[in-house]
């Protein structure tokens, strides 16, 4: 870990400047919070990404009789296990802490469940079923991927994560939606 820590070794410099950057993109977004109707959009993006609108689609997709429902609801449950066993374990290695514990001015306006910020689960969630909307149901593609970047973005916004964290959680999300495809397909 020091060779990744110490600001005297290439890497150490190339991760503080990274670190650097990540913190001033973060400023940029959390100091531009706009009115009350941006406050309850960002509130809504969030709390769609909380998880049981998942299970819902699914549901809903498998009660109505839709097609590739069954496969969409079966290639989802896999791929989500994927992403919480590695996003659990993402989080307990970088223990990286959130915004508002780094930064006195920063003041989080939604409560996390946990007090580590990289990667972003909300990020990797919206991702893993924005993937898996657009490679079964192609022509909501655009929707899917438009609320996936506002579920990331709120999290930006509501000062609970870092850009790089949400970032991360969006490749996370998206490796794993490709891992329960070719699991179960």
């Amino acid at each position: 870990m020091g060779l990744i820590t110490d600001k005297g070794t290439p890497i150490g410099r190339l991760v503080a400047a990274g670190v650097a950057v990540d913190s001033w993109l973060f400023h940029a977004a959390y100091n531009r919070r706009g009115p009350r109707l941006s406050a309850l959009i960002m509130w809504l993006f969030t709390k769609s990404g909380d998880g049981p609108l998942y299970m819902a689609l699914c549901l809903g997709l498998l009660a109505t009789d839709a097609p590739r429902a069954r496969e969409l609801s079966l290639v989802a449950a896999v791929a989500f296990g994927i992403e919480r066993t590695l996003y659990l374990v993402l989080k307990r290695a970088f223990r990286r802490a959130r915004p508002y514990a780094k930064f006195q001015h920063v003041r989080s306006t939604i409560k996390p469940l946990d007090r580590y910020s990289f990667p972003s689960g909300h990020a990797a969630a919206a991702c893993v079923m924005a993937t898996l909307v657009s490679l079964f149901y192609p022509a909501f593609a655009g929707i899917a991927w438009a609320w996936a970047v506002g579920v990331a973005y709120s999290r930006v916004y509501h000062g609970v994560h870092f850009p790089a964290d949400v970032a991360a959680g969006l490749v996370l999300g998206h490796v794993c939606a490709r891992l329960g495809l070719v699991a179960v397909m």
